[in-house]
């Protein structure tokens, strides 16, 4: 999908670029004319942040769905991501970091998304197969350009109010399909920092193993990860241990406990979404 927007070029041709790479359809507009013929089709509408106030009004009063967003000097693709996120239904990005369909980390994963649905939410379940990164190389940023393969994970990490990660344990640490990923999506691109992927995203943590650790060393270091690219971990987590007898028939979770604590971390996850959309208004 491509979400038209027209740009009022002045102070934002930056954040035009930015937002190219991510997939948006960037309309150019190079007069405040040419701006409100355009808005009449447009998702949205970007000026820079000295565009004159009668200007901005204008361009409000051409109806676009999500409105007028004035760019800042600082940061724009980060503000740009809470005004198109802001006053959306709650989007929630179910991610395994691991690549095997019937996993355990999977399958728990699988709980959350029946979880998110049934408050509300939208949930996308990311799509390995579809999004297949190469190993990370500095030398494949070509011009400091990134492939289009990283654009493309990039833009299904941005859309996303938040995150719900099953992380399986490799030897005490993430998983290299987790840690490439994410490493990948948070480059920068074309003047934009690559922290703006996920600034502000809300993430819940979970994770299974077949041995009793349940995940216990891989989760702290997640969380340190997600916290460093400017995600909001919440508190609640679940591990789940010998995981090989702890699904039933049915593929839920047979100990008590352990559904309150995916209940806990599912529920923080969406409250988290809620009071981050009602800050932003």
């Amino acid at each position: 999908m491509s979400d038209r927007i027209v740009i009022l070029e002045a102070g934002s041709v930056g954040l035009a670029a930015s937002l190219s790479t991510l997939g948006f359809d960037v309309v150019p507009a190079a007069t405040l004319a040419v701006a409100l013929v355009a808005a009449q089709g447009a998702d949205g509408v970007v000026t820079g942040h000295d565009v004159p106030a009668a200007d901005v009004e204008a361009l409000r009063r051409a109806g676009c769905p999500r409105g007028v967003f004035q760019a800042p000097e600082k940061h724009p693709l980060t503000d740009f991501r809470k005004y198109w996120l802001r006053g959306t239904a709650p989007r929630v990005l179910a991610f395994s970091g691991s690549a095997r369909k019937d996993s355990f980390n999977a399958r728990l994963l699988s709980l959350a998304v029946e979880r998110l649905k049934a408050a509300g939410v939208a949930v996308t379940v990311f799509d390995h197969a579809a999004h297949v990164l190469p190993l990370y190389n500095g030398d494949l940023e070509v011009g400091g350009a990134l492939p289009d393969a990283v654009h493309a994970v990039q833009r299904v990490f941005f859309l996303h109010h938040g995150l719900l990660l099953a992380a399986p344990e490799y030897n005490g640490f993430p998983t290299p399909l987790l840690k490439n990923t994410l490493d990948w999506a948070s480059r920068s691109s074309g003047g934009a920092s690559g922290g703006s992927t996920f600034a502000g995203t809300v993430a819940g943590l979970v994770s299974a193993s077949a041995g009793p650790g349940a995940g216990g060393r891989v989760r702290p270091l997640v969380r340190k990860l997600l916290g460093n690219l400017r995600m909001d971990v919440v508190e609640p987590e679940l591990g789940v241990g010998r995981a090989s007898g702890a699904f039933d028939d049915a593929g839920q979770l047979k100990d008590a406990e352990q559904t309150q604590a995916l209940d806990a971390v599912v529920r923080a996850v969406v409250d988290g979404i809620a009071e981050r959309s009602a800050a932003s208004e």
